[in-house]
């Protein structure tokens, strides 16, 4: 058990906050942190121990889920509530540790990051064992974490950030669309979310400069390498991960000598991309793949002044065949009973009709693992929007908005807690019995 509990500790604590406080011994207690906490011994042993590894932990986990992560929060907090001084190991007022303990700790704890990730696979694990379809559609996305800028550079850390910028549209009540455009000093928060769940499951946070478009395959291949047992077979994203690349990575990379076969399923960004005509088996060119991933084929008619008119049809999308990564499609006039003056020629001695194969090689954009238009497709994009919540749990109730920190270990290290509060709160309510709603925060 990771939290030393008294039995008598809730027969003292007001009953106005038993509920927020039950949260906390909860949390404390599914984070297993026995191992970091030994660690972090070894690391003080011959110094002074006036504010004990396990009291340090206890208060900054207290100050990640009820304060925002700010320092002063927790301590005048600390001051005011003796229950929660009680639940932390603090003893009195005046053993309420310092701003400089806190900074101090806190910089201990980030030397401590391979302890951390092992603690946050273990919470993914448990997770998991309880929810077997957790990761199988998952959302992925960026944020701009705004930090401090410093001016000094002689002392060796890694103190700056960088200016990012992100574009963005938006319809105003008059209906006209306008052009946004965000700033930002600091760092930036790529984050891989259940699209059911809301759930974080990995993470990287880079300069803010950073381009989206090459963390998406990183964070899947992660995911992979850290959880081999979780199958994830749908990715989504927005505009900014539009990229062939992409595509084929999220289907063909291998991990551990295994492809992931996962299929991206990525917002189009409007590029001049021209119609590329497509001769079948029998050189037949009279095929046009559009941008989009449409197949059309030359369709004749005969008009009502008895003269053959030629029009280009989408022909019918009949499945995806993973063995071969490519797509099949049939006939429109023999599987979907179009008229057409080249039927008999077209399907002559075919039991199936014409069938064309394309591979996704052709074009990742264009012909991905889960093709465009599909309403399969459509329902698996509204599940981008779960990373979005998901970041304004973090930016909002854990206090990811503005960072008072300059380096990239300090940023990773919240950012970090952060996520151990949100998976650690939703394994508690699962063993709750409550499946939905798992990645929220209730206000303390």
């Amino acid at each position: 058990m990771a939290y030393q509990i008294d039995l008598n500790l809730f027969d003292l604590i007001d009953e106005r906050e038993l509920g927020d406080l039950e949260r906390l011994v909860a949390l404390l207690d599914l984070l297993r942190a026995e191992k970091l906490i030994k660690a972090l011994e070894r690391a003080r042993r011959g110094r002074r121990n006036e504010n004990p590894v396990r009291r340090m932990w206890y208060c900054v986990v207290a100050c990640a889920l009820y304060c925002e992560g700010k320092i002063s929060r927790i301590r005048a907090e600390l001051q005011r509530n003796q229950d929660l001084r009680r639940i932390c190991h603090v003893r009195c007022v005046e053993a309420v540790p310092s701003r400089y303990a806190f900074k101090r700790f806190q910089q201990a704890l980030g030397k401590q990051r391979s302890l951390l990730e092992e603690i946050f696979d273990g919470l993914i694990d448990q997770l998991h064992t309880l929810l077997p379809h957790l990761g199988r559609h998952v959302a992925a996305d960026s944020t701009g974490l705004m930090t401090h800028k410093s001016l000094r550079k002689d002392d060796g850390v890694e103190r700056e950030g960088s200016w990012g910028k992100k574009r963005t549209t938006r319809v105003r009540s008059d209906g006209v669309e306008e052009e946004l455009v965000l700033e930002w000093f600091g760092f930036k928060l790529h984050l891989l979310v259940d699209a059911a769940h809301e759930v974080p499951l990995t993470f990287q946070v880079t300069g803010a400069d950073e381009s989206d478009t090459k963390h998406l395959v990183p964070l899947l291949s992660r995911l992979r390498e850290r959880h081999p047992l979780m199958r994830t077979e749908t990715v989504s994203a927005d505009k900014g991960y539009d990229s062939a690349e992409n595509v084929e990575g999220c289907w063909t990379q291998e991990v551990n000598g295994e492809p992931l076969h996962v299929k991206a399923v990525v917002a189009l960004r409007d590029l001049p991309t021209p119609e590329e005509p497509i001769e079948d088996g029998r050189h037949w060119a009279d095929l046009v793949l559009r941008p989009n991933g449409e197949l059309c084929c030359e369709r004749k008619v005969r008009g009502g002044d008895g003269r053959v008119e030629r029009e280009l049809v989408p022909m019918t999308w009949v499945g995806f065949e993973a063995d071969r990564v490519s797509h099949k499609f049939g006939c429109p006039a023999k599987r979907s009973g179009l008229e057409c003056l080249r039927y008999q020629s077209c399907n002559a001695g075919l039991s199936q009709g014409r069938t064309v194969r394309l591979p996704c090689s052709k074009n990742w954009r264009g012909l991905p693992p889960l093709p465009q238009g599909s309403m399969k497709r459509e329902r698996i994009y509204k599940g981008r929007t779960s990373v979005e919540r998901a970041f304004g749990r973090l930016k909002g109730p854990l206090g990811l908005e503005h960072l008072p920190v300059r380096s990239k270990g300090a940023v990773t290290l919240r950012v970090m807690l952060g996520i151990l509060v949100l998976v650690a709160l939703a394994l508690w309510r699962v063993r709750q019995g409550q499946r939905e709603h798992l990645g929220r925060v209730l206000a303390a």
